[in-house]
């Protein structure tokens, strides 16, 4: 299907599915379960995530120091 072509034929259908899931449960339901999923992924590299805030906050720090 040419581009132009597929624009018009995707356009609407974007737009249905979006109203689709705001005027049902469906929007609400993606909210959570990706929260769910955000959490369970942040929960398993818990550890690394802590480590780079460490290294991060460290690398301010030393930044500012450097810069003042």
């Amino acid at each position: 299907m040419p581009s132009a072509e597929a624009h018009r034929f995707d356009r609407p259908l974007a737009v249905l599915d979006a109203t689709c899931a705001e005027k049902t449960s469906l929007a609400k339901i993606m909210r959570a379960l990706e929260t769910s999923y955000q959490e369970k992924a942040l929960k398993r590299y818990e550890d690394e995530r802590y480590d780079y805030r460490k290294m991060r906050l460290r690398a301010l720090s030393q930044a500012e120091d450097v810069l003042s």
